[in-house]
């Protein structure tokens, strides 16, 4: 036989039975957006030091290392952010929006003389666009 829960009582809610109850607290998963932005961030810092490393060893000199480092530097900053995404408050999040904000110009100068400011330039402009959306501002502004 079954123990039956009392009837609710006057002024008592219905849904006060004893036993363990589901909270809110559970650990929550990162929305696609961010973790869209996480990778591509990632995958630009890691191109972008990997076009750093073929220009230094593929003896294009200084002007060479030049044209190039801005933009892979900006990247490098930007993926190092990308992995505290995870754990990151909302001023990360604002943090990695303005950079972003700053690569584009960058990257555009760049284009020119380095292939690479094209795949910057068009990488930087979809983070933003993934890092301002709403669901991405609940996820850094979440409660931990």
């Amino acid at each position: 036989m079954s123990a039956a829960h009392p009837p609710a009582q006057d002024g008592q809610p219905i849904d006060t039975q004893p036993g363990p109850r589901p909270s809110g607290t559970g650990p929550q998963r990162m929305p696609a957006n961010v973790r869209a932005a996480r990778v591509l961030a990632l995958l630009l810092a890691a191109s972008g030091l990997t076009l750093l490393w073929l220009v230094g060893t593929g003896g294009s000199g200084a002007r060479g290392m030049g044209a190039v480092t801005p933009t892979v530097l900006l990247n490098v900053v930007l993926g190092v952010l990308a992995l505290r995404y995870v754990s990151g408050r909302d001023g990360l999040r604002l943090g990695s929006i303005l950079l972003n904000a700053l690569q584009v110009p960058v990257s555009f100068l760049s284009l020119a003389g380095n292939p690479y400011g094209a795949l910057t330039l068009i990488g930087n402009l979809v983070l933003i666009v993934l890092l301002a959306r709403v669901s991405a501002k609940r996820w850094f502004m979440r409660a931990r």
